[in-house]
């Protein structure tokens, strides 16, 4: 860390304002995480994962940049992040304003971290938490699609003698790329499959997905239904890209927006431990001229229940949450257990995560998996860390879809993880 601090004396034209001289610190961290994973699955997984060496998916470097003023309380904040997943390109993570109105009182305006989310202050610093990378069955894709917000928070503290409760109003809104596939069609629509023929549609699918068609396309006639369903079922990117290879257009990714966005938090902590109740909502309407095969049209509502506890040597995480969408896909329930305990520098922990739909109709992803891990610190910020994930997809078109990103895994997939994390 380096800390400078500055005089800034303002002269010439700020003369005509203030004659004032303002102290300002300024505060420099480096941010850096370097990660070897591979899977025993061709199916790709968050972050790249596959049966190949993976260096790039969850390897990333960046700064911190911190200048805080004496008179009047206030702090600048940005993050800047090179991300191996996006081909280390040097993007604004975060970049926002923090105002100190009083001891109890503090407000954020600009690019913030999505505040219901319980490790999103520093999912992006991977020395500040146990794992390699968080669970995915909360902060993959399939969940939220973004961690970010622009807009404005507060943060209201009431003291206690023995804790805290910290009440913290959100508003804002948030653009994300999502996946989709274009069709001239929309591909949930009986007569528009129906005009493709069936031999054609075959020949996207694995054997097991074909006997399953020709079952579906037999029974058409008492519900016609039947096959354009199946084929909306289809979620994973492999799907997506052979049938708009098929009908000559393209898989494409395009700009949404969660507009709207609202909520609070509620946080109670102690010396050892934080829980908090978080609720937001946002609207996401449905993208022009996209066809998609699952798709958001309306309100969408997030609730959690998260904690934190470091007890002596004992670690845990523990965090619940549900989201509700409008349109065609499902209302979903995610979550994951940590434990974890030091001996001195080394810590075993394991993880329990879990990712389902409410509704168990089609299309629908459904995911567990069990991390097991151990992080040993060489110092105060250099942090080496590995783990296997067991995998059980659930769900898709053919039954293991889970929540992987590209293919279908057809059976349980086990991921194997090296890292090294620093912040200084």
């Amino acid at each position: 860390m380096m800390n400078i601090r500055l005089k800034i004396v303002l002269t010439s034209l700020l003369t005509a304002l203030s004659c004032q001289t303002y102290a300002v610190d300024f505060n420099l961290n480096s941010i850096f995480s370097g990660v070897f994973a591979i899977s025993d699955n061709e199916a790709e997984y968050v972050g790249g994962i596959k049966n190949k060496p993976n260096l790039d998916g969850d390897t990333s470097a960046g700064i911190q940049l911190t200048l805080r003023g004496d008179e009047p309380g206030w702090q600048l904040t940005t993050l800047l992040l090179a991300k191996g997943e996006e081909s280390f390109n040097l993007e604004t993570d975060t970049a926002y304003l923090t105002y100190y109105a009083s001891e109890r009182t503090t407000v954020r305006a600009g690019r913030i971290k999505f505040p219901p989310m319980l490790a999103a202050e520093y999912i992006e610093i991977g020395f500040a938490y146990p794992w390699i990378r968080p669970p995915a069955e909360v902060y993959g894709p399939a969940t939220l699609g973004f961690d970010t917000m622009t807009g404005i928070d507060l943060v209201y503290e009431i003291p206690f003698d023995a804790f805290t409760i910290r009440l913290q109003p959100f508003f804002g809104r948030s653009e994300f790329t999502q996946g989709v596939g274009l069709f001239p069609f929309d591909p949930t629509n009986p007569d528009a499959i129906d005009a493709i023929p069936l031999t054609d549609l075959l020949a996207v699918y694995s054997s097991a997905e074909q006997a399953e068609l020709l079952a579906l396309d037999a029974a058409a006639a008492s519900n016609p239904g039947a096959l354009a369903a199946a084929i909306g079922s289809g979620s994973s990117l492999a799907v997506f890209t052979a049938l708009s290879e098929l009908l000559g257009h393209d898989f494409d990714y395009v700009t949404a927006v969660a507009d709207n966005m609202s909520g609070l938090n509620i946080i109670w902590s102690n010396e050892f431990s934080t829980f908090r109740l978080a609720y937001g909502r946002m609207t996401v309407p449905n993208i022009p001229d996209a066809k998609l095969t699952e798709s958001i049209d309306g309100l969408v509502e997030y609730f959690s229940f998260a904690g934190e506890l470091d007890w002596n040597n004992l670690i845990s995480y523990l965090e619940i949450i549900r989201r509700n969408v409008a349109g065609d896909v499902p209302d979903l329930r995610a979550g994951y257990l940590t434990l974890g305990y030091r001996f001195g520098a080394t810590m075993p922990h394991i993880t329990f995560a879990a990712h389902e739909p409410i509704q168990r109709g089609l299309p629908y992803v459904e995911q567990e998996s069990i991390i097991f891990g151990v992080r040993h610190d060489l110092n105060s910020s250099v942090a080496l860390k590995i783990e296997t994930q067991h995998i059980r997809p659930k769900g898709g078109f053919s039954g293991s879809q889970g929540i992987f990103i590209d293919g279908t895994p057809g059976t349980d997939v086990n991921i194997f993880s090296l890292a090294v994390d620093m912040f200084f």
